[in-house]
């Protein structure tokens, strides 16, 4: 499932050409699972390997389809824009993937940079961007401890549809996986299609 690693990628406008893979289409549970599980062994290595701290980006993307156009098509301008929110701080993509749980990509943090920093950043990001809800942006330590939403200043989530703590309405199950995924999928495209009305799938 792995894409060649990408080396040394500085530029603000991310390459489309590294989506274009063959997309998983078994939808179990136990391969989404299974695909999470080798995102962690990933970051590990990265740690190790690296020395420094690592940014992990992926979708939250509710119910099993993970990789339908337009999340790959919001992926790649949430990467393009990425390199925007951190300029100065030269992040380098070293790897991209398309797995059953949905694209993903890994950073390299340089030494010197505070990682909290970047954190602060990516929640921002993730809170005033249009589509920024749907970006899981994870900072990890050089030890492997991921930094908090709260460490950086910031409230839990927010449910998409009623903006309560997205934890308690999934707990409660407030709303169906199906009325998620609806309001993700027209949210989304329509985001999309006002940034390129030519947009088609």
């Amino acid at each position: 499932m792995d894409q060649a690693d990408v080396h040394n990628q500085s530029s603000t406008e991310f390459c489309s050409s590294t989506l274009q893979t063959a997309i998983p289409q078994n939808k179990y549970l136990s391969q989404i699972l299974q695909a999470r599980e080798e995102r962690a062994a990933i970051q590990r290595m990265l740690l190790k390997q690296q020395g420094t701290a690592v940014i992990t980006f992926t979708m939250n993307i509710p119910g099993p389809e993970k990789n339908a156009w337009w999340i790959s098509r919001c992926f790649e301008d949430g990467i393009n824009n990425l390199y925007s929110v951190l300029r100065g701080m030269q992040i380098e993509c070293m790897r991209i993937r398309t797995t059953a749980a949905g694209p993903e990509a890994f950073f390299r943090i340089p030494a010197g940079i505070d990682p909290l920093e970047v954190k602060k950043c990516t929640a921002l990001y993730e809170q005033t961007y249009p589509v920024g809800r749907w970006f899981d942006i994870d900072v990890i330590r050089q030890d492997g401890r991921p930094i908090t939403r709260a460490e950086a200043g910031f409230g839990e989530r927010q449910c998409f549809l009623c903006h309560e703590d997205a934890k308690v309405c999934g707990r409660s199950r407030r709303h169906t996986a199906d009325e998620l995924y609806a309001y993700t999928k027209k949210t989304i495209t329509a985001f999309l299609e006002r940034k390129n009305p030519c947009l088609t799938a």
